[in-house]
Formats: structure tokens, C-alpha cells, sequence
């Protein structure tokens, strides 16, 4: 009963955080924990983020630019990663950008994703969430200055 109550007080603080965020809060450069540049970045009414620099460009197997090589389609392996829209169709929904793709190159794999600001006080932090069958991984990007 005390932990029903509880929540039913704490729910309403958390709609309101959640308000506190604007859609475009969210666009703009950020460093990821590969020390990646992504920019944010929107069209139609949804948020896409590519790679604008990559901390490792080169591939050490073949000393060119990194390509997108492990990409279940053939004819997408000799894209380049630079410049990839890897995030995409993420639509901002009470105080989260939802419903959203997010494509692992490193794997080769597309999973489901959601972002959003743990805290609505600090901008500068983006928790990235990527939905997996038995779990999810989290992952923080920092906005760039």
C-alpha cells in the first residue's frame, strides 16, 4: 500500500521532468564512449544522427577508410562509416525521442533505440538505449562545446 502511494506521488514529478524538454533540445554534435563525433540531426519530423568523425578512421586490416563491411546487405559494404546515418526515425514523444533504429556497424545489426536526457537540468548528457531481446544497452553521449 505505502509503495502504491508512493508512486502515485512520484508519478507526477516525473511527467512534469519530462515536459521540461523541448524536441530540438536534442539536436546538435556529440561524442560518444568510442570518442565518435555524431551529429543530431532532423528531417520530416524525425531525428537522425550520423558519424561526422570517427577517433579510429583508418582500418587497420586494409589501411583505408573504415567501410561498412560486416552490413547483412552486400550491396551496402563499401559505404563509407564516416558520413553514415546509423540512428534513424526517432519522433519525440513526452519528453523521449522514440520508436527510433539504431544500426551497429561493428556487428552489422539494426535494433529498436530511444533516447533521452536523464536529466532535464543537464543537456549536455544523452542516455542512447538500444532494445535487445533479453536486455537493453545503454550507452551516453556528450554534447560537444
Amino acid at each position: 500500500m505505502i509503495i502504491a502511494v508512493m508512486c502515485m506521488m512520484i508519478s507526477p514529478m516525473m511527467q512534469l521532468q519530462a515536459q521540461g524538454v523541448a524536441a530540438d533540445s536534442i539536436l546538435g554534435t556529440y561524442i560518444n564512449e568510442d570518442l565518435d563525433e555524431l551529429k543530431i540531426y532532423k528531417k520530416d519530423n524525425k531525428f537522425l544522427v550520423e558519424f561526422v568523425e570517427l577517433k579510429v578512421p583508418i582500418d587497420p586490416e586494409t589501411g583505408k577508410p573504415k567501410l561498412d563491411k560486416l552490413n547483412p546487405d552486400p550491396m551496402l559494404r563499401t559505404r563509407p562509416i564516416k558520413g553514415l546515418t546509423f540512428l534513424k526515425d526517432c519522433v519525440f514523444m513526452q519528453g523521449e525521442w522514440k520508436d527510433g533504429e539504431i544500426y551497429d556497424y561493428k556487428k552489422g545489426k539494426t535494433r529498436k533505440c530511444f533516447m533521452k536526457f536523464p536529466d532535464v537540468n543537464n543537456l549536455e548528457r544523452l542516455r542512447v538505449t538500444t532494445v535487445l531481446p533479453l536486455f537493453n544497452k545503454t550507452s551516453y553521449w556528450t554534447k560537444k562545446k
